[in-house]
């Protein structure tokens, strides 16, 4: 029904007009958030290659569906981008390969990666092994540097596509921000500690032996320093506004600006590690013998101890609140009470992502894909499409077929093959006329069903 309701948006819209195009974006943007309960986590292959496979969360359910991934590998999972639906992934040998959930297949996007990390968009910045810097959004690298020296310790993005990354090289640690088309600066001296940066990349903190240093990016004097106990750990809230700080057995809550203590919370040992949940509900403290960890919750309440290691990806929070842990070679969920929801026998060895994304939408797709082929005429292996939209601009093409998907539609931009042709947004493929027209009807807008070999109007 969202589609009927978008219909007389995406008839405005379909030759271009940016005052329509935003209202459609609006109208889909600005839907209700997907309820929680539609997480899930993805398995990749930590071993021998097999199919990626989500799993619904708590129960750990498998989804009958499987993605396209022939021979993949993963060493660990980069992370989940919720702007695009794509989770990345790093390889045993280097390679970053992203799954794309809408599709359902992978791509190799880069090589000879030695450092990778998602920006807040959820765009991957890439240090490779000779020292080049890129920076891929939209499906297209920005290199930001080509010549990096010192040893990487830290690498963060910043919400304007700035990167900052802390090198060391002979001793000397330094702080630097890098942008695209400028030199490599020589950076700051910064102290020795665990860094931790806030999601958007607008502050900085290192726990030092004596104290705090802070870094503010857009104050004019905006480097502070708390003096104070040594703090072995530290990590900011997912909105920045609260810094973690552990020391000794006490992990305390300070105000960001002022560093003034809000709260403070004892524990049964000393966590060597912290990690925030990017929902602002839980913090996880890494027990000293690296056997389990301490679940806490922010507004305070009953601590919980689980059994779990600690990796890049886990223990991991996932939007519906579940905590995901390894326990000996098995991929387990709690709840916050520490109380079991899931397990998945054999698991443990292999690399979890956990994606906000609704498992029902590849079975919805199988069932769909089914019904268009059972339609087919016999022997006919025609695909056909459904165009909403032609234009000479690139970036409003795959922006509009970047909305469509999102309002539940398999769109995708077909790039001018001549110069008399523009760039087509279509929906589909079909295999039948009929399976398209039905689609291109229920839109309620004028469209044009085509095979990739023909050279179509526009709508």
């Amino acid at each position: 029904m969202r589609l009927l309701a978008l219909a007389s948006l995406l008839l405005a819209a379909a030759c271009g007009g940016s005052s329509q195009t935003d209202q459609l974006r609006n109208a889909v943007r600005n839907e209700p958030p997907p309820d929680p309960r539609g997480s899930v986590v993805v398995r990749f292959a930590g071993q021998r290659a097999t199919d990626a496979r989500p799993y619904t969360l708590p129960s750990l359910r498998d989804v009958d569906w499987r993605f396209r991934t022939p021979g993949l590998v993963a060493a660990r999972v980069v992370g989940f981008s919720a702007e695009d639906d794509r989770i990345w992934a790093l390889t045993p040998d280097g390679h970053l390969v992203m799954l794309d959930l809408e599709t359902g297949r992978s791509r190799t996007m880069d090589s000879l990666v030695a450092h990778v990390r998602l920006d807040p968009r959820g765009s991957p910045i890439v240090i490779t092994n000779t020292g080049t810097m890129r920076h891929w959004r939209s499906r297209a690298p920005r290199v930001i540097a080509d010549s990096l020296t010192g040893t990487v310790e830290a690498l963060h993005g910043t919400v304007d596509g700035r990167v900052l990354v802390v090198t060391r090289l002979a001793g000397d640690r330094r702080l630097k921000t890098l942008e695209a088309g400028a030199r490599i600066p020589d950076g700051m001296a910064i102290p020795n500690g665990p860094v931790a940066f806030g999601l958007w990349g607008d502050v900085v903190a290192i726990a030092t032996d004596s104290g705090l240093w802070v870094r503010e990016r857009n104050q004019r004097d905006g480097t502070r320093f708390h003096a104070g106990p040594h703090a072995q750990a530290l990590v900011f809230s997912a909105s920045a506004h609260r810094l973690y700080v552990a020391r000794g057995r006490q992990v305390e809550a300070l105000d960001r600006y002022d560093l003034v203590r809000l709260q403070s919370v004892r524990l049964p040992g000393e966590p060597s590690e912290l990690r925030a949940d990017p929902w602002g509900r839980l913090l996880l403290a890494r027990h000293p013998d690296a056997d389990s960890l301490w679940i806490m919750p922010v507004e305070g309440g009953t601590i919980s101890t689980v059994p779990g290691r600690w990796d890049d990806e886990l223990p991991a929070v996932s939007p519906d609140g579940t905590i995901l842990t390894r326990v000996g070679n098995d991929l387990v969920a709690w709840d916050a009470s520490g109380v079991e929801r899931g397990r998945q026998p054999g698991a443990g060895n292999d690399r979890w992502a956990v994606a906000e994304w609704d498992p029902r939408r590849p079975e919805l797709q199988i069932a769909a894909e089914a019904t268009a082929a059972a339609e087919a005429p016999v022997g006919s292996d025609a695909r056909l499409y459904v165009q909403v939209s032609s234009t000479t601009n690139p970036t409003w093409a795959e922006d509009l077929a970047r909305d469509l998907r999102q309002a539940g539609l398999r769109a995708s931009v077909f790039p001018p093959t001549s110069t008399e042709q523009m760039y087509r947004v279509v929906v589909g493929p079909f295999a039948s006329r009929e399976a398209a027209e039905t689609t291109g009807r229920t839109l309620g807008m004028p469209f044009w069903i085509f095979q990739p070999d023909e050279i179509p109007g526009g709508p």
